[in-house]
């Protein structure tokens, strides 16, 4: 019914094949059961509208009054899927407010939610533009980078990150040049 290279195909791809009468099965082959190992951390670079709905100190007046990222990473903590949550931005005179604006809308507003639980960059009172490098250093290899934050910043802070060895995700436009878009593949290539 299927030739030999079908099979040959079959298996090429990881499957294993078996032909009967009735027709024909592709089974996928099992993987060696890993370690279970706990879940990847996630530093969230930015604290603006999309990401906390805090803007101007305080609310954003659109549909993300609440943010999207933190809310989905406190979510994704809350079901194991995540583990520790940090939060980098460059000025910590706001992130009282921040956390307080958190706490109100997303913390009194849905249940197993904690704000709290996020560790913030710089410090409360420090204005640093570049916390995201004492952020990076704070995660492991294998934690998760999430940067919405001003597009010409995207390069030195992914760069920053995947040095770090850390997985990284980058709102649009990832970079501005095509020259800092190889650069941070070549990058993510060596790690």
């Amino acid at each position: 019914m299927f030739g030999a290279s079908w099979t040959m195909a079959a298996r090429q791809l990881g499957a294993v094949a078996a032909v009967s009468t009735a027709g024909a099965y592709v089974r996928r082959r099992q993987r060696p059961v890993m370690a279970q190992t706990a879940p990847p951390g996630c530093l969230m670079v930015g604290t603006g509208e999309y990401v906390t709905g805090f803007v101007d100190g305080g609310a954003a007046q659109s549909d993300k009054g609440t943010g999207v990222l933190a809310l989905v990473c406190l979510d994704l903590r809350a079901r194991g899927k995540i583990g520790r949550l940090g939060m980098c931005g460059t000025n910590g005179k706001k992130l009282p407010a921040l956390r307080a604006h958190m706490q109100r809308v997303l913390g009194e507003a849905y249940e197993g939610i904690d704000p709290t639980v996020i560790d913030t960059f710089p410090r409360d009172g420090v204005v640093k533009r570049d916390a995201y490098k004492e952020a990076a250093a704070a995660f492991r290899p294998g934690d998760l980078a999430i940067i919405f934050t001003p597009d010409d910043t995207h390069y030195e802070i992914a760069m920053a990150c995947i040095e770090r060895g850390m997985h990284v995700m980058i709102t649009k436009p990832p970079v501005k040049k095509l020259e800092e878009h190889l650069k941070l593949v070549e990058a993510a290539r060596r790690k």
